[in-house]
């Protein structure tokens, strides 16, 4: 009867399924990043990490909402809040110290024909992002973080992709207020071009 309970135990022999809630193209790769971001400190009450994990998965994967995922898991929301937000912390920390920056003949390689033609020394297309946030109550923070632009608080990140669409850059998160021009330059973007990247 458990394997039918919705969680990767009903899924593990579906190659297919598990593509589906988690985008792993199978069960091995979906046990291989499982066991990279593992730690002992998850607790094993309600889920087992492995079911935690699927569950955080299907979320990023799905965007499925917490209700959902509480009834389909038979857990609380709360509990799917605090088990997801301790999952990606988990993650970004993992995640944040490799280095997603491609060489230039990787750039090269996977350059689409379009680009190849009208923007052959294109490595970096960025865009200056910003996240709407709830108004802080310190005044002084209220204006550091209000937008012009958007006309609303929020913080804002430098985001870069290659030609061909793979992120490659990812800015620490600034004020709303900062301009693109400072934004770009404290991100540290421009020590990492090479003479000639466009």
């Amino acid at each position: 009867m458990e394997s039918n309970k919705f969680g990767i135990t009903k899924f593990r022999d579906n190659d297919e399924a598990i593509s589906f809630y988690t985008g792993f193209p199978d069960f091995d790769r979906f046990l291989i990043s499982f066991e990279f971001f593992f730690n002992d400190s998850f607790s094993t009450q309600k889920l087992t990490p492995m079911d935690q994990f699927f569950m955080v998965m299907c979320r990023l994967r799905l965007g499925l909402f917490v209700k959902d995922l509480a009834e389909r898991f038979d857990v609380s929301r709360s509990y799917i809040s605090k088990t997801f937000e301790k999952w990606i912390n988990t993650m970004f920390y993992d995640l944040k110290e490799i280095d997603i920056w491609p060489s230039r003949d990787t750039v090269n390689q996977f350059m689409p024909e379009c680009f190849k033609a009208k923007y052959p020394s294109t490595r970096i297309i960025i865009d200056a992002t910003e996240i709407q946030m709830e108004t802080p109550s310190a005044p002084d923070m209220q204006s550091v973080t209000f937008s012009t632009y958007k006309s609303r608080n929020t913080v804002k990140a430098l985001v870069g992709i290659t030609p061909h669409g793979s992120v490659s850059f990812v800015s620490d998160l600034y004020t709303g207020s900062i301009s693109d021009k400072e934004l770009t330059y404290l991100s540290g973007l421009p020590s990492k071009l090479d003479k000639g990247d466009g």
